[in-house]
């Protein structure tokens, strides 16, 4: 069966999880799907958003936060970073499938790329590609990021959480040492020079014939889907798993507990003033520090 190719018409994370989610739901051909993000922070299906990105840094520089179909780590995106899916007739995942294909485009600009057992691909031992699936009946799903020329210190800034705050059963991520390819490569190529060899080398790779056209109606009603639930606070936030926060407020040798269930404080120990105007409001880690 052949593949089309179609390069997204959106910018906004948001409507880039709708758009995977609506091909993989409501479209029947094997698709290369290429999009690049306005910057943001995407986390997988099964994270805990408080977790995995500072809130306050988000908030700071106007960066949203997005909950994409996928299981998986959070990732940083930009106008530096490449996103890489393919979604095909099958009832399994393999990683393979995507990773391969990259591995092979990176060597071709004369870099010596490694496939780790955690999915991830690395360049001179740091990380350039980080990879996700999902499943929908016989649809699934692969996808990875390709850090080009991606702004480093939104990346790590946006992701430093303190993570052994939080325990709960959400799946948590494994910050690793990070690259653009336009460093290894010493500036050789511009972003859009690569993107322009990747998209090439992938619709070879992929036997693509045929570019993919949505119509106005899907345009629509992708959009639809992602102001409806992918840019909901319910779905990014309140999505995340049940979890225990803990602060320790050094001044007064005390260690506050809060528990959370869908992204609303349940309890808080022990309880005072400030803790008991929390209970049953949305949790924000900066009305803890408020305490402090």
């Amino acid at each position: 069966m052949s593949t089309f190719f179609l390069h997204s018409p959106f910018r906004l994370a948001y409507e880039n999880v709708a758009l995977e989610h609506y091909l993989i739901h409501h479209r029947t051909e094997n698709i290369l799907l290429l999009y690049v993000n306005s910057p943001a922070v995407v986390i997988g299906k099964h994270q805990n958003a408080f977790a995995e990105a500072s809130y306050e840094y988000l908030q700071q520089h106007q960066i949203p936060l997005a909950r994409r179909i996928s299981g998986g780590g959070a990732v940083y995106h930009d106008e530096g970073n490449i996103n890489i899916s393919y979604i095909h007739q099958a009832r399994f995942i393999d990683m393979q499938l995507i990773l391969k294909p990259l591995h092979a485009f990176i060597e071709t600009l004369g870099l010596t790329a490694q496939i780790t057992p955690n999915n991830d691909l690395l360049v001179n031992r740091k990380k350039v590609t980080g990879t996700a699936g999902h499943l929908y009946k016989q649809r699934s799903l692969q996808h990875a990021t390709l850090l080009i020329d991606v702004c480093l210190e939104h990346l790590k800034e946006s992701l430093r959480v303190e993570r052994h705050k939080f325990t709960g059963h959400h799946v948590a991520s494994r910050p690793s040492p990070v690259t653009n390819l336009i460093v290894e490569l010493n500036k050789k190529f511009t972003f859009e020079e690569l993107y322009h060899q990747l998209v090439l080398f992938l619709k070879k790779w992929f036997y693509v014939y045929n570019n993919l056209n949505l119509s106005e109606f899907e345009i629509k009603q992708i959009k639809t889907l992602a102001k409806e639930k992918f840019s909901t606070w319910n779905w990014n936030y309140a999505y995340s798993p049940p979890f225990v926060y803990s602060e320790t407020i050094d001044s007064q040798n005390l260690t506050i507990q809060c528990t959370v269930k869908n992204g609303i404080v349940e309890t808080c120990e022990p309880p005072s003033f400030f803790t008991k105007n929390m209970i049953g409001k949305p949790f924000q880690i900066p009305l803890i520090k408020m305490i402090k």
